[in-house]
């Protein structure tokens, strides 16, 4: 990760990552991008994971990040991530 990320997104990431493997899904966030509209934490997953069981924590991750809109959860073409891009208030 960009050693010039903000406490704050590292924060999120961590969540992210806490909160997935709390229903048993081994991630790591691997990249950290702060755009104008969103951040986007792209995850890596443990090998037998569908993307439907990530996919389908969007609410609750919504919650836990406390974000202003539902998240959404994307594949990332050309790469073996799960992007999880997270509204800005």
């Amino acid at each position: 990760m960009n050693s010039e990320i903000s406490q704050k997104l590292k924060d999120d990431a961590k969540i992210i990552e806490e909160m997935i493997e709390s229903f048993g899904i081994k991630v790591r966030v691997m990249e950290i991008e702060d755009m104008s509209d969103f951040n986007l934490f792209s995850i890596d997953f443990m090998r037998g994971v569908k993307f439907e069981e990530i996919e389908s924590l969007s609410k609750t991750l919504s919650m836990s990040l406390v974000a202003p809109s539902e998240i959404e959860i994307k594949l990332i073409p050309g790469k073996k991530l799960v992007g999880i891009y997270v509204p800005k208030k």
